[in-house]
């Protein structure tokens, strides 16, 4: 559990290391569809993580969704307030999330059963998703901000 935790129990931190984890896992198990899917919300639990750093987790509401255009921007902006706390995380891997390889990631993934995810492409995303997370909540954690 993570110190941004939201008050309905969500918590991208601890979410975004647990889907980490698992993408590890279906990659050993050679399930790179299931990885590819859930490689992405690594990815969105990250920039969901500086958005409620910045934002406090009682100003949170459900309007974000799955869109990393949207996160990203929002990200961007809320970084350039006056004492932002989130700007010291705004390194390459974020600044450049939407030019990744994984920006392609959408949750209709899930449906997908045609082996559209390969080796490839599934390690590609999971190296962008790493790189992320450890910009971030890796970052935030020793930060004392997650």
């Amino acid at each position: 559990m993570s110190i941004l935790i939201l008050p309905n129990g969500e918590d991208f931190p601890a979410a975004a290391k647990k889907h980490l984890d698992d993408v590890t896992a279906l990659i050993a198990a050679t399930r790179f569809d299931g990885a590819s899917y859930l490689v992405g919300y690594v990815v969105e639990c990250c920039l969901k993580s500086l958005i409620v750093l910045e934002l406090g987790s009682r100003n949170w509401g459900p309007r974000e969704g799955h869109d990393f255009h949207w996160l990203s921007s929002e990200v961007r902006r809320l970084a350039l307030i006056s004492g932002s706390r989130s700007a010291r995380y705004l390194s390459g891997p974020v600044s450049s999330i939407l030019t990744a390889s994984v920006a392609t990631w959408m949750p209709s993934l899930r449906y997908r059963a045609d082996g559209t995810s390969n080796a490839v492409t599934t390690n590609t995303w999971f190296t962008e998703a790493q790189n992320l997370f450890k910009a971030t909540i890796s970052e935030m954690i020793l930060n004392g901000e997650a």
